[in-house]
């Protein structure tokens, strides 16, 4: 279901993107996003509610495909594949760091922590977007 609910947000994130542009188009994904990775150690307990909460958050997951034209908007046309070689790297570095902190859900804190140091920083995106 997350992978369905990923499909249809990269589509999705694509048409809101040409409609209202990139600073609020992110604002929107990280603001649904953010508090609702936080609110999936709560609503686990619930199926039906924990998948909702896990396709919602899967949904605004595919606001990546709106990466490459935020990098045009940013920082111009020219020299764009490194611009977008440069930012997919920075997200395999997040990537590293994803592994990182679940393997201290795993031996140093509980998963409430972990989820709050995985929705935080996407609230904090939407405040800086």
């Amino acid at each position: 279901a997350g992978s369905i609910a990923n499909a249809f947000g990269r589509i999705t994130w694509g048409l809101i993107l040409d409609r209202i542009g990139t600073k609020w188009t992110f604002f929107a994904a990280f603001f649904i996003q953010g508090p609702l990775t936080i609110a999936l150690h709560y609503s686990k307990w619930a199926k039906w509610g924990y998948l909702a909460n896990i396709c919602i958050v899967s949904f605004c997951a595919g606001i990546f495909t709106c990466i490459a034209p935020a990098c045009i908007e940013l920082f111009g046309s020219r020299d764009i594949s490194l611009k977008y070689a440069l930012t997919l790297s920075a997200e395999s570095i997040g990537c590293v760091l994803f592994f990182l902190l679940q393997l201290g859900q795993e031996y140093l804190y509980d998963e409430l922590v972990f989820l709050i140091l995985m929705g935080a920083p996407s609230s904090l995106a939407a405040l800086l977007a």
